[in-house]
């Protein structure tokens, strides 16, 4: 009876190391938009339709998936004047769309661990009888670009989701300048999906 009980000991504990060993983290790299950033913890990187960049998205709950977009957008002047220009523009924006509204955003400073600077705003809205929360991270790209990344989760429970998405764009390393694929956008040992 010792041995059996020391035997499947020894299995529950091989396979708890064996998923530990699983949970490492996989960078997602996008050379045509020159970032990277640390993909959650079984979250997948998809491919979708109409989409210039692809989406990361979590398992679905009650019919929704948790995702992060990437976008790139043109901005003349700085992170803060494009961030700034954009939430003067939400309320119209809202207005305009069919099903939508939004509550006052929560906007901080945000540091990357590469010491990367950028602005994180959140949001809450109602899209066709859904309620979300949105946090963007908005980050300098390259050629008068922004990178806006945005993490949308439902509004119910979407809290908890926060630090994971801090923890996820603090690793976040965008190029600023020409193409070039920098060292810098790849995590040391993580997995990448390119």
């Amino acid at each position: 009876m010792f041995r059996r009980s020391l035997f499947l000991l020894l299995i529950f504990l091989a396979g708890t190391l064996s998923c530990l060993g699983q949970n490492t983290v996989t960078r997602y790299v996008e050379p045509e938009g020159g970032f990277s950033f640390s993909v959650p913890s079984d979250w997948t990187v998809e491919e979708v339709p109409g989409q210039k960049y692809r989406m990361v998205f979590a398992p679905a709950v009650d019919g929704f998936a948790p995702n992060i977009n990437v976008a790139d957008e043109p901005a003349l002047g700085s992170v803060e004047s494009f961030v700034a220009a954009r939430l003067r523009g939400l309320p119209k924006l809202f207005e305009g769309a069919n099903g939508m509204e939004s509550k006052t955003p929560n906007q901080s400073d945000f540091i990357t661990k590469f010491g990367q600077r950028g602005i994180r705003v959140i949001t809450q809205m109602e899209f066709h009888g859904r309620v979300l929360r949105q946090a963007e991270y908005f980050f300098q790209g390259r050629e008068g670009k922004v990178i806006v990344l945005t993490c949308t989760v439902p509004t119910h429970g979407g809290e908890a989701f926060d630090r994971m998405f801090d923890e996820s764009m603090k690793t976040f390393s965008s190029e600023t300048s020409a193409p070039r694929f920098p060292a810098a956008l790849f995590g040391e040992g993580d997995p990448v999906v390119g």
